[in-house]
């Protein structure tokens, strides 16, 4: 009994100071974990999508004369696998002002915004509706 009176009797000698620092830590703790827990929320569709397709694939490459990143193996919910490029931004595929292509498995565009413009010539979405 006096192994625990002691422990009952230190946790009762806490200063506030060592309260608030415990506080302290363990909102830390409880935000790291928040947050690992929203990172694997949003993962979770791309690991199903790279059980289903393998996984995505990013690649540097030329398109209409630019300097481009390729990726392969997002999925789309309407399209399925599809394949996004990347090119013509400033300094480089992902730069400011960049344009940027989907591809179905087809080949068939359903999306195209070219460099420098902000709205999109093609975009399936919205003449579907």
């Amino acid at each position: 009994m006096d192994g625990l009176h002691n422990i009952l009797g230190g946790l009762a000698q806490k200063t506030p100071e060592h309260r608030e620092k415990h506080r302290r830590e363990m909102a830390e703790l409880k935000g790291k974990a928040d947050d690992r827990y929203r990172e694997e929320e949003r993962a979770k569709p791309e690991r199903r999508a790279q059980q289903l397709y393998g996984p995505t694939l990013a690649s540097n490459g030329d398109f209409e004369g630019h300097l481009a990143l390729i990726e392969t193996g997002r999925i789309d919910y309407e399209y399925g696998p599809v394949t996004d490029i990347f090119f013509g931004g400033s300094g480089g595929p992902l730069g400011d002002g960049h344009g940027h292509v989907v591809l179905t498995s087809d080949r068939s565009i359903i999306f195209r915004r070219d460099p420098g413009e902000s709205t999109p010539s093609i975009n399936s979405r919205s003449s579907r509706q």
